[in-house]
């Protein structure tokens, strides 16, 4: 496909690329949040360009936040700290969970701060918040589920971009590992969502009202919950 890279300095780098097939231009961020524009394969790049910057407004409500700068003594997901060690000996990075740690090993000629250590990081911040998923959010959901009242079939954890949980229409739940990221309060929140929302699968006055019942402060609840993103999130 072919390619080009520009710099517009009202919005920044921006990828163009041509694809065979295509009818329509297209914005999007790729997975490292650099805007990229798709062009039909016959269309000038300064097409490309040209709707770039009619698209500003979508473009700023739509950035990827920048990338976390992970670093030494950094908590993760409440239970996990991160540890980096240079070392002589290590020709590759690599990051470990040990017991309560992500030990982020590197060559000593490297900095924390340089992309390859950076990675790493993420990698073992990631396993960790996974296995404070699977730690916590199992449990919870069924204790809140006896104590309230309901019932679901399957659960599901897995990473989300956007949504905190959903529910089915069979009863199963699917919530997303990044709620551990989440005070205790928020994380109760969406999982009486989703309990809720085996009884009542939109968002009519039937549910909200349930929503009351179970939190009386759901209103202050709902808008810290929408406030919040999904992903890696640090504590001091």
């Amino acid at each position: 496909m072919p390619t080009k890279t520009f710099n517009l300095p009202e919005i920044g780098e921006i990828k163009i690329v041509k694809k065979r097939g295509n009818r329509n231009i297209r914005l999007s961020f790729d997975s490292g949040g650099s805007l990229r524009v798709s062009l039909p394969a016959h269309a000038p790049y300064r097409a490309g360009l040209a709707f770039a910057r009619q698209k500003q407004a979508w473009i700023a409500e739509h950035q990827p936040p920048a990338p976390l700068t992970l670093a030494e003594g950094q908590i993760i997901a409440g239970n996990y700290t991160l540890a980096f060690r240079p070392s002589a000996d290590a020709k590759t990075v690599s990051a470990r969970i040990k017991d309560s740690r992500i030990l982020v090993m590197y060559p000593k000629e490297l900095a924390i701060t340089s992309e390859k250590v950076q990675a790493a990081a993420a990698r073992g911040a990631h396993k960790a918040i996974k296995l404070e998923a699977g730690r916590i959010l199992p449990p919870r959901l069924a204790e809140l589920a006896n104590q309230l009242g309901y019932k679901y079939k399957v659960l599901r954890i897995k990473p989300m971009r956007r949504r905190w949980g959903s529910c089915d229409v069979n009863g199963n739940i699917t919530l997303n590992q990044f709620l551990v990221t989440l005070p205790p309060e928020l994380i109760d929140y969406v999982l009486i969502h989703e309990l809720v929302h085996t009884r009542n699968p939109h968002h009519q006055a039937g549910f909200w009202s349930a929503m009351e019942r179970h939190l009386p402060n759901v209103k202050e609840l709902k808008k810290r919950a929408r406030a919040s993103q999904p992903g890696l999130a640090l504590a001091d």
